[in-house]
């Protein structure tokens, strides 16, 4: 035990030790600074080593043959002594433990990396009027088609754009952009308006937009940057929502298998309009506008305008988790639109909310590992498919 405890501290000053045996180090410290009363610091891990095996060593001696005599005024002190001892040999246990929890839990890490799964990337199929589908990961950068006076583009880093070079001749057809599972886009449209697809969404639009009014429809989640044109509004059509846009910033999640629908509003100004009615005989449609933090959700026939927490409505789009008291089901439908995975749930799950951020663009273990630290879950990989338990 003793040379565990010395590679651990050996690893604490190298700069090399885990979070636990960091945290672990700084708990034994915690302890002797108080029972020696020393000053509150960092602590020097080779002194800490010293002072923790000469405390023993003055009590038990390394053969563990304790003197025998017989008894003197003094046995107080003696038995003082062995208590203290005592006590740093249950410190030292439990931190062998915890210890020895760590090199578990790296064998856990291990066995989840070597099933690893990659995140997703820039992914889409263009579906034109003609329903022609274009794989657009595998087009090459340029000009892939052109409809109605209007030229599709692809550029190098994920986007896909629409020119009207000339006016629109004869009637205006409705493309189609979709990313799969492990997907995402972004598609510049004919009125300069830029969106963002999440994955597992699409977007259907027009060639070019005419009359007075610019329609979209999406499924899944998208942020929008529209295009200021004050007598053509622009409305995007979403599952239980549609959105009444008046050139803005904002994001859009529809996506079915969540329990709401959520529009949160960044720039400008939007109206939303609930497209399901409650189920009172009277109900009519109810109708919100936001204002620039806010957000709209839309569960159980109900409308709803609260404060937003506008860096995680977006946080998809800047290439990262962001979690707030988010339960593990939750989070897993994130964690499976972005992977490509499906998800399987075993036992009894901790209803728990979870919170935290974390990037996109890490293999999915490192998601899991986060996860499984909180000690409320455990997985497993196999293939494509997360196995959740409960710890």
């Amino acid at each position: 035990m003793e040379q565990d405890v010395q590679q651990l501290l050996s690893k604490y000053k190298a700069g090399t030790a885990t979070a636990q045996e960091i945290a672990l180090v700084n708990r034994w410290y915690a302890t002797e600074a108080a029972r020696l009363n020393m000053p509150e610091g960092p602590p020097e891990p080779l002194l800490e080593e010293q002072l923790i095996w000469d405390r023993i060593k003055a009590a038990i001696p390394l053969n563990s043959e304790l003197p025998v005599k017989e008894a003197k005024p003094k046995k107080l002190n003696d038995l003082k002594w062995l208590a203290i001892a005592a006590s740093l040999l249950i410190l030292l246990s439990a931190g062998f433990y915890l210890y020895k929890n760590t090199y578990n839990h790296e064998a856990e890490m291990a066995r989840l990396r070597a099933h690893d799964i990659k995140p997703g990337g820039n992914k889409a199929t263009l579906t034109l009027a003609d329903g022609t589908q274009l794989a657009l990961d595998d087009q090459a950068d340029g000009e892939i088609a052109k409809q109605a006076g209007t030229s599709i583009s692809k550029t190098t880093n994920g986007q896909l754009i629409y020119t009207v070079k000339d006016n629109p001749t004869g009637e205006v057809t409705n493309n189609t952009i979709s990313t799969p599972r492990g997907g995402q886009y972004q598609v510049n449209l004919p009125d300069g308006t830029k969106v963002w697809l999440n994955a597992q969404s699409s977007l259907t639009f027009p060639t070019a937009f005419t009359g007075n009014r610019r329609l979209v429809n999406l499924k899944g989640e998208g942020y929008f940057e529209v295009a200021k044109l004050k007598k053509m509004p622009f409305i995007v059509v979403a599952n239980k929502q549609t959105v009444f846009v008046y050139g803005t910033h904002f994001n859009v999640n529809s996506y079915v298998d969540e329990e709401r629908t959520k529009t949160t509003l960044l720039e400008g100004s939007v109206d939303v309009l609930s497209t399901e009615r409650e189920q009172a005989p009277k109900a009519i449609f109810k109708i919100a506008t936001l204002k620039p933090g806010q957000q709209a959700e839309f569960s159980n026939g109900h409308l709803k305008v609260q404060q937003a927490d506008v860096e995680e409505a977006i946080a998809w789009k800047n290439g990262k988790f962001k979690f707030s008291n988010e339960n593990i089901e939750s989070l897993m439908r994130k964690v499976a639109r972005w992977y490509d995975v499906d998800i399987e749930y075993k036992g009894k799950i901790s209803k728990e909310g979870f919170g935290g951020q974390v990037s996109r663009s890490r293999n999915v273990s490192e998601i899991l590992e986060v996860l499984q630290l909180t000690r409320l879950v455990h997985f497993e990989i196999e293939g494509r498919r997360i196995i959740v338990s409960s710890e």
